[in-house]
């Protein structure tokens, strides 16, 4: 490939006498460049230092010495949000940046790398690795050279503690002096390839962003992503492949030294780092200008006047203030001049004086595959795909300036193989010539997908062009071949003909179909579809057989329709042949539509053939499935035939039939008729298309029937004898046998008579002169015996007949003999059913049976094959009826005859004629079966709850083979237990108890003889009777009952105690269930505990005071008994937990006062203050624990008496019910003081601070003040009462601390009473 030497000046700090010359390698692959250094020789200039734009000047000194406090709006800690904001912009940028398809080639399915594409691609540029071994020696191609070269600084982190005026904090105004700052540095600082690329001639490839442009170039395996397989884009991998790495800020914590969050020393931690780094670190060139060699260019300032580059050129002005034209070269010749360019020369290695070029450009002109070169120095080299049909060149032409074009471009270099160049004039011609490229391999890289795995060869030996254009890009003309079609003629516009189809190889790869279409083409009757190819007949066109005039070859003509098919690159041409096949007339065929043609038909029919019948069936078809016309059924004489046409797939059918039953082939013997068939076409065009049929249907001639000869027998006891049962005035026929005839057409045959040819010659006036003619035949051919005729086979044993018959369409005829044989009467047979049996009791007329057991199976019968009189010989034992049934004519338990024994006798059979048939027979006397006793056991009673006297434990029945009659006085029942009886019920006795049976097996037997007392029959039986459970306690739960219980609580399963919860409940299971065992009763062992029978478990005495504690357990033993008395026991225990607020209602009958006062000294506090209570009084005996329970105080006695209790939540009766809850309180009885003994706790609510004995409500509102109130007392109202509260010695229900309202007075009252609120009205 050329190779084109461009010279450029880029801005960078440089020698004074050196500048930095690029090589462009201007290839198709790549834009990088190699750099070097040349010395600047003839120019001479100085500059001086404060003029260079840039520099810090006068405000050096105050600028180095700012500091990050000294900095308006500067910032010694980063914000807080720093990190999080960092954060978010990197999550928000997670997954979502790609900036290199190198992250996507492992996840692309048949992705190509660098190493793919060097092995099918060589010399092929894909990075600044190949070029670097490009650059002449001891070129700086990257940083990592810069960094091994001693005293280099490639980093301002180097010099940073030595940069007057650096800082460890960001100012506020950071930002705005960076501007103002690189606004100053514009043009001066070199930081990236986007700097260079504004100063790189036009056309110079400095990027792979300008390679895609070029024309079949692969430059990134995104352009390829269409054409691999499963290729991803980057919205696909965004979403299909999470963790592909786009950016850095997807693996910011896996990279060393990276931060999510500044740390809030940033500021500290920087300037210990800037210190500890002291000289490292560069943040500024003004820092660096001080340490630079002298003479040093660093900064764009410094050279503004030297000589400017301009397309490869420098222009002269002035330099260093020094007018241009004093500048000689070394013959002291003056080079240069105002507006004139100096360009380089490599061979001469210095600058040569080239005449100024108006608007320089270069550019390719595809027209005239030439680089048309206006004053320029650069060309789009991505157009050099386009060659010349005449080789692979293109032309170089010079225009413009004319002459002064030529003069100044005096030399272009192409560097690289098999390159050319020849010059005419203005014109330069370039032959690029490529070096032969081996492709006649196949493909070797497994990663080429299906080009490896189907071992592609693009058998090329030219260039890589060639290898590239078969590899990627071939093309072969689509595969059309001539063929040969068919259709009808009269064939009308859009009819198909046919559809083509062509092949293309490169078709699979094609982004559309191929095109069909037509070629040239006069006749302009066919048209083919550009998609799918079919063949039609163009509309307002029909096909005609005149068409058909090109012979192909196959000596048929057919009409030559061009087509052609394109692939979108080449067309290819054919020729159909279409053959318009020419139209016929319809045809007659046999059998179906795909039978032989015919030209005409015969058929027959039978002088018996009925109306109706299908003489002929033809099928009418057209070759070019022309609509078919069928003329009416054209017949020679009468109308003795019909004709049904029907459609059928292919044609028609035509059933020709008879319309008549009436042939007479002696009248007529055939029928001529006629039938036409025409098509579509007939009579619409010039052509006949008619075709008719004749029919000839022949007359067959009926046939007679035949018979043979036919023999019979007949015995003369058939005769109408009047002694056989059959005599004259029965006036019956009897049927001897049928005759048989044959008929060739199967028609029905006639029998009209018998005549006899051998008779007996007599009168048939008796059995001794037998008939003449004694038989006759049916219709139907059925052979009789005349009634009332003799037969005698002593007088004439033989009779024979001719019959005369016939069919409907011939005369009667006669054939064959009928020989009728009469035979003598035979010897009659007798059969029985024997053998037979008779039970011993058994009694005359009692039926002899075939049964073994002498009472069952069928009767004894004898039967004879012949009429017969039949008796009886047995002693008089037996008896024969008519019917031939044996019976007892005597009983044989009055004989000698017993079970095992045989009787016999002999039966006796006579006919008319004498003929007697003798048979003996034995009778065998069997056993009379005892009854048998059996038993069915009450299964409900055996056991020792159902074994009791008047329970029947078993019935016994009786079952008698003979169904004889029980003998009920020889009934026994043994019993070894005697503890059994039976009680008679019918037919069956009872088996009971005499008394309660344990359990225990027990036997008996039974035995009773029938009313013959042949035997006895017993049987002997067992019954076991199980013993009955006593049952098992169950518990509906756990019991618990609270410690302020009084008698008739109930005891409850919830663990609180709640006397409203479930009641406790016991319960007895039985298993079994013996006679509906049930619990009747318990009884418990702790007179604490009541149980009523059904279960339910009560407090039957009251808790409290010494009584029943919290934390106390009161077990029981559980005793229970059923309805039989049976005993068990259980036992149970009830917990005692404490009753929450639980206030007692008492009643004191001692004391004397009338007043609060009086009342506490009688209980035993004088002062009322807790102090000084008197040992054994009411107050201490409460503080002891006598709460809860009833009791006397030895001081200032009195029955204390515990009437109610309950569990309160408020004391007090306003809007909720209070101490009413205990109910009634009857001092009835026992005039008594009321005292209300209560808990003083937090939980208890509507405790008094004082009492109220005034009329209420009380206006002053007391706060805590309550009054009680005494209703359905004798006089309702409010009584006088006090309020006192104590300690106790151990505390009740968990509280220690209590309080008692006490009534002044005694009363004997039924009453119920109510704590009221002062300023409450009374309830």
């Amino acid at each position: 490939m050329a190779k084109i030497d461009l010279i450029r000046q880029i801005r960078a700090p440089q020698t004074s006498s050196v500048y930095v010359r690029t090589s462009a390698v201007t290839s198709s692959i790549t834009g990088e460049y190699d750099l070097e250094f040349v010395p600047i020789t003839g120019i001479s200039a100085s500059v001086d230092g404060p003029a260079i734009s840039g520099s810090l000047g006068t405000n050096a000194t105050l600028i180095r010495s700012l500091t990050a406090a000294g900095i308006s709006g500067s910032f010694g800690a980063p914000s807080a949000s720093f990190s999080t904001r960092l954060t978010s912009a990197e999550t928000e940028l997670n997954n979502n940046l790609i900036s290199s398809s190198a992250q996507q080639a492992s996840d692309i399915s048949g992705s190509l790398s660098k190493a793919h594409l060097s092995v099918k691609v060589p010399n092929l540029i894909s990075g600044s690795a190949q070029v670097k071994g490009l650059l002449p020696a001891g070129s700086v191609s990257s940083s990592a050279q810069i960094s091994s070269l001693t005293n280099v600084i490639s980093s301002s982190a180097q010099i940073a503690t030595n940069i007057s005026g650096a800082f460890s904090a960001p100012s506020s105004s950071f930002s705005t002096r960076l501007t103002t700052a690189e606004t100053e540095l514009s043009l001066t600082l070199l930081s990236g390839s986007a700097q260079v690329k504004g100063l790189l001639p036009a056309g110079t490839v400095s990027s792979s962003a300008q390679i895609s442009n070029l024309t079949g170039v692969v430059s990134a395996s995104g352009q390829l992503s269409s054409d691999i397989s499963g290729s991803l884009s980057k919205a696909h991998l965004s979403s299909k492949v999470p963790g592909v790495v786009s950016s850095s800020a997807q693996i910011r914590t896996d990279i060393s030294g990276s931060f999510t969050a500044p740390s809030a020393s940033f500021s500290t931690r920087l300037t210990t780092a800037e210190s500890e780094l002291e000289l490292t670190l560069l943040s500024g060139s003004s820092q660096v200008k001080g340490l630079l060699p002298a003479g040093t260019i660093s900064s764009s300032q410094q050279i503004r006047s030297l000589p400017k580059m301009e397309d490869k050129t420098i222009k002269i002005s002035q330099v260093g203030g020094a007018n241009v034209k004093t500048l000689v070269n070394d013959v002291n010749i003056p080079i240069l001049n105002d507006g004139d360019i100096l360009q380089w020369n490599n061979s001469l290695n210095e600058f040569e004086n080239r005449q100024r070029i108006v608007n320089a450009t270069m550019s390719f002109n595809p027209s005239t595959l030439a680089l048309d070169i206006e004053g320029g120095n650069s060309v789009d080299l991505s157009k050099l795909a386009v060659f010349s049909s005449s080789g692979n060149h293109f032309a170089m032409t010079a225009s413009n300036e004319g002459v002064a074009l030529t003069q100044n471009v005096r030399s272009i270099n192409f560097t690289g193989a098999a390159i050319t160049a020849s010059n005419s004039g203005n014109a330069l011609t370039v032959n690029v010539g490529e070096t032969p490229f081996d492709g006649n391999r196949k493909i070797t890289n497994p990663n080429l997908g299906d080009l490896f795995n189907n071992e592609f060869n693009a058998a090329t030996t030219g260039s890589v062009k060639d290898f590239l254009e078969q590899t990627f890009f071939s093309n072969t003309s689509p595969n059309l071949s001539s063929s040969k079609m068919e259709i009808n003629e009269f064939e009308t516009g859009s009819s198909v003909v046919g559809t083509i189809t062509a092949t293309d190889a490169e078709q699979s790869f094609a982004s559309g179909t191929l095109s069909f279409g037509t070629g040239s083409y006069a006749s302009a009757t066919f048209q083919i579809h550009s998609g799918s190819g079919q063949i039609t007949v163009r509309p307002g066109k029909h096909t005609s057989a005149s068409l058909n005039i090109t012979n192909p070859g196959d000596g048929t003509l057919r009409h030559q329709f061009p087509v052609t098919v394109s692939d979108g690159i080449a067309t290819s041409a054919a020729n159909i042949f279409i053959r318009i096949t020419p139209n016929t007339a319809p045809k007659f065929r046999a059998t179906s539509v795909g039978g032989s043609v015919i030209t005409n038909q015969t058929g027959s029919v039978n002088e018996n053939t009925t109306s109706g019948t299908t003489v002929s069936t033809i099928f009418v078809t057209d070759s070019e499935s022309d609509v078919l016309n069928i003329s009416a059924l054209s017949q020679s004489a009468g109308n003795k035939f019909a004709m049904a046409v029907a459609n059928v797939a292919g044609g028609k059918r035509l059933t020709i039939t008879t319309n008549t039953g009436s042939f007479d082939f002696e009248t007529t013997t055939q029928h001529n008729l006629e039938v036409s068939a025409s098509d579509f076409h007939h009579g619409n065009t010039s052509g006949s298309y008619l075709t008719t049929l004749p029919i000839r249907v022949n007359v067959v001639d009926n046939v007679l029937p035949t018979m043979g000869s036919h023999a019979f027998n007949v015995h003369e006891q058939s005769g109408s004898n009047v002694d056989n049962g059959l005599g004259a005035n029965t006036n019956s026929q009897t049927r001897v046998g049928a005759l048989s005839a044959n008929d060739a057409e199967g028609d029905t045959i006639t029998f009209t008579g018998l005549t006899v040819t051998s008779g007996s010659g007599k009168d048939n006036s008796t059995q001794s002169k037998p008939a003449n003619d004694p038989f006759q035949v049916s219709s139907g051919g059925e052979v009789q015996l005349k009634a009332g005729q003799y037969l005698n086979a002593d007088v004439y044993k033989q009779y024979k007949y001719n019959a005369s018959y016939r069919d409907n369409f011939n005369n009667a005829s006669s054939s064959g003999v009928i020989t009728i044989n009469i035979l003598p009467e035979p010897v009659p047979t007798l059969t029985t059913n024997a053998p037979f049996f008779m039970i011993e009791s058994g009694v005359a007329t009692n039926t002899v049976r075939v049964g073994t057991d002498g009472r069952s199976g069928a009767v004894a019968d004898f039967n004879s094959n012949a009429t017969v009189s039949m008796s009886v010989s047995s002693s008089g034992f037996f008896a024969l009826s008519g019917a031939g049934n044996l019976s007892l004519a005597s009983n044989v338990s009055a004989s000698t005859f017993t079970s095992g024994s045989s009787i016999t006798g002999a039966v006796s059979a006579s006919t008319a004629y004498g003929t007697v048939a003798t048979s003996s027979f034995s009778v065998k006397v069997t056993k009379n079966n005892p009854p048998t006793p059996s038993f069915s056991n009450t299964t409900a009673n055996l056991n020792t709850n159902g074994a009791r006297p008047s329970n029947t434990l078993t019935t016994i029945s009786f079952s008698d083979a003979e169904s004889d009659t029980l003998e009920h006085p020889s009934f026994v029942l043994t019993d070894p237990s005697g503890q059994l009886n039976t009680n008679k019920v019918s037919n069956t006795y009872q088996v009971r108890a005499t008394t309660n049976l344990s359990a225990s097996v027990y036997q008996m037997t039974a035995s009773i003889k029938d009313e013959h007392g042949f035997s006895v029959g017993s049987t002997k039986h067992t019954i076991t009777i199980a013993r009955a459970g006593i049952g098992t306690l169950t518990k509906n739960g756990s019991f618990y009952v609270q410690d302020g219980a009084t008698n008739g609580s109930e005891i409850v399963t919830q663990a609180d105690g709640d006397p409203t919860a479930t009641q406790g409940d016991l319960g007895v299971t039985y298993s079994p269930t013996y006679n509906s065992q049930a619990v009747q009763n318990f009884t418990s062992s702790n007179s604490d505990i009541g149980i009523a029978s059904n279960g339910n478990l009560t407090v039957t005495t009251a808790f409290g005071g010494a009584g029943k504690q919290a934390g106390d357990t009161i077990t029981s033993n559980i005793t229970f008994r059923d309805q039989f008395d049976n005993i068990g026991s259980g036992s149970i225990s009830v917990s005692v937990v404490s009753t929450p607020n639980l206030v007692y209602g008492y009643g004191w009958s001692g004391g004397s006062g009338a007043n609060e006062a009086a009342t506490m000294g009688s209980m035993g506090d004088t002062g009322a203050d807790e102090v000084a209570i008197t040992s054994g009084s009411f107050i201490a005996m409460l503080q002891s624990g006598s709460i809860g329970s009833t009791f006397t105080p030895a001081y200032v006695g009195g029955a204390a008496t515990l009437h109610k209790s309950a569990s309160l939540t408020t004391m007090s009766d306003s809007g909720a019910a209070g101490i009413s809850t205990l109910g009634y309180l009857d001092f009835s009885g026992l005039s008594s003081r009321l005292c209300i003994i209560f808990p003083s706790s937090s939980a208890q609510f509507g405790k008094p601070r004082s009492m109220y004995d005034g009329v209420p409500p009380d206006s002053t509102g007391t706060d805590k003040e309550y009054y009680v109130y005494a209703k359905d007392a004798s006089i309702p109202g409010t009584i006088g009462t006090g309020i006192y509260y104590f300690d106790l010695e151990s505390p009740l229900n968990g509280v220690s601390r209590w309080g008692m309202i006490f009534a002044e007075g005694k009363n004997t009252n039924n009453s119920r009473y109510y704590l009221m609120p002062d300023s409450a009205s009374a309830p």
